[in-house]
C-alpha cells in the first residue's frame, strides 16, 4: 500500500511530515531520525486501520493510568463536587442532578462523541450549559 506521510528534513535539522494527500506539512518536533520515522509509521497506519487505533489508544492509556478507561462524566462531576465549597458546593450539587446531564452521566469518557455532548446541552437550560461547560473544561 503506498505511504499517504512522507518525512523529510529541513535546513535546520528538524523532520517534517508531508500529507501527500493534502500537501499538508507539519513539524514532528524532532531531529533523530529513528524518532521522525516511527512518528510518520504512526500516521501511516493510523489511515490504514482507524478502527483499531482507538483499541490500541486505549491499550496506551490503561497501560498509564488503569482506570482511565472505567471513568464517565459522573466520576467528573463528583470530583468536581469535591472541589467546591459553602454556597457552590450547594449551586454543584443541585446543577449536576438536572435532567439533561443523564444522557452522558454514564458515558466512559474516552467513548463519549461529540453528538452525545451537544444532546445533552440542547436539553439544558443557559445555566445548566454553564456548569456543564465547567465539568467539561
Amino acid at each position: 500500500m503506498k505511504q499517504r506521510y512522507h518525512i523529510f528534513r529541513r535546513e535546520n535539522g528538524i523532520y517534517y511530515s508531508l500529507d501527500t494527500l493534502t500537501k499538508k506539512r507539519e513539524s514532528l518536533k524532532t531531529s533523530d531520525a529513528e524518532t521522525a520515522r516511527r512518528l510518520s509509521n504512526v500516521q501511516n497506519e493510523a489511515c490504514q486501520q482507524p478502527t483499531v487505533n482507538l483499541q490500541i489508544a486505549q491499550v496506551y492509556l490503561q497501560h498509564s493510568d488503569p482506570d482511565f478507561a472505567k471513568r464517565n462524566w459522573q466520576h467528573v462531576m463528583d470530583e468536581m463536587g469535591r472541589a467546591k465549597s459553602g454556597s457552590t458546593k450547594k449551586r454543584w450539587d443541585v446543577a449536576i442532578k438536572d435532567k439533561a446531564f443523564d444522557q452522558i452521566r454514564y458515558f466512559v469518557l474516552i467513548k463519549t462523541q461529540a453528538e452525545h455532548l451537544l444532546n445533552a446541552m440542547h436539553k439544558g437550560t443557559v445555566s445548566t450549559n454553564a456548569f456543564f461547560f465547567a465539568a467539561h473544561s
